[in-house]
């Protein structure tokens, strides 16, 4: 774990940081949706596209799907930015 995480105070979270654009350097964590099909839960896919989407209830469960290569839905965690599908190569936190 980097020490990076553990000095923002989510150790055991699932983060990972914006490597380019307005917001580099910032923060984004697993996003949980607030309406439609996928409303109260998290996201994880292969793809990009919304019929690959599978919802995940809980961050345990989460962690399962990146450990086998899923990607997840995720978005700033100190402002309301838009959702990015971010790699699991890039997230942080679970192993």
């Amino acid at each position: 774990m980097s020490d990076f995480g553990h000095s923002v105070g989510f150790r055991n979270e699932i983060w990972a940081e914006i490597s380019r654009g307005a917001a580099k350097g910032g923060i984004v964590v697993p996003h949980r949706n607030q309406r439609g099909r996928f409303a109260g839960l998290y996201i994880a896919s292969r793809s990009r596209f919304q019929r690959d989407y599978i919802g995940v209830g809980s961050i345990e469960e989460l962690k399962e799907y990146i450990k086998k290569g899923y990607s997840i839905r995720m978005s700033p965690r100190d402002c309301g930015g838009a959702p990015s599908l971010v790699a699991p190569e890039s997230i942080k936190g679970w192993r």
